[in-house]
């Protein structure tokens, strides 16, 4: 690994292969080599001089968590449509990046959806001739 790259650290393993892939090519990626949420106390030791973290919604990155990753870290991207669990404004302050992936539960909300619209017909008829 390359000192001169980018050093990312990534919360949990299963993000999708392809994604991680990508990064692999220009960054040293580092991965919590989990599924569950990393504790806390791991997450600020792992983060340290690190230029890039790549979270869930689970993780919190607040004036705690940008004081333990220190003035390397350049950018912080949640793989949710939110980000109401980054503290914007201190991360404004200290000019680091927010990134989110607002399309990543479109799909999934749509198919939602027309599931329910679907059993809610499907009662409906039910409850129909219950009271006719």
């Amino acid at each position: 690994m390359s000192n001169n790259k980018f050093k990312i650290f990534v919360t949990r393993e299963d993000f999708p292969k392809e994604a991680i892939t990508r990064l692999q090519e220009e960054c040293d990626v580092e991965i919590y080599p989990h599924s569950r949420p990393i504790p806390r106390d791991e997450l600020l030791k792992r983060v340290k001089r690190k230029n890039g973290v790549l979270c869930l919604p689970g993780v919190v990155i607040d004036k705690e968590f940008l004081d333990a990753a220190g003035p390397s870290l350049k950018v912080v991207t949640t793989c949710s449509a939110g980000h109401e669990h980054f503290d914007l404004d201190e991360m404004k302050r200290r000019g680091i990046k927010a990134g989110n992936t607002p399309g990543i539960v479109a799909d999934c909300t749509a198919e939602l959806a027309v599931s329910l619209m679907l059993a809610t017909t499907r009662r409906f008829f039910d409850s129909f001739k219950e009271i006719s």
